[in-house]
């Protein structure tokens, strides 16, 4: 825990993204670094209208179990955002978004091999 996944569009991630987002959410203080998770998942195909403008996109969904403060969880929100937003500095315009989501202990699994 946590499960990041960055859904992107239009626009190029570099090599550099996932260890970046991985320290991002490793500087937040929250996680311990052998619980974090990060997919990047680029849709080649899709096409994102704002205001009827195409427009590149990048939406990032965080999973993490409850029992951070709100204050914690908009910081993280914030840190991620403007990492994905460096990260993406040679899009002429692209929509950046956030959204965490609490998971429940009790009813959250996982196993290893």
């Amino acid at each position: 825990m946590p499960h990041l996944t960055v859904e992107y569009g239009g626009v190029e991630m570099p090599q550099e993204a996932l260890p970046e987002l991985h320290q991002t959410l490793l500087n937040s203080g929250l996680f311990e670094e052998h619980d974090l998770k990060i997919r990047l998942c680029r849709y080649e195909q899709a096409e994102y209208l704002v205001g009827g403008t195409k427009q590149a996109f990048a939406h990032l969904t965080l999973r993490l179990l409850e029992g951070r403060s709100e204050s914690a969880q908009a910081e993280l929100s914030r840190a991620l955002a403007e990492t994905v937003q460096k990260l993406t500095a040679q899009a002429p315009s692209i929509q950046i978004s956030v959204d965490l989501c609490g998971m429940v202990r009790t009813t959250y699994t996982k196993t290893h091999r």
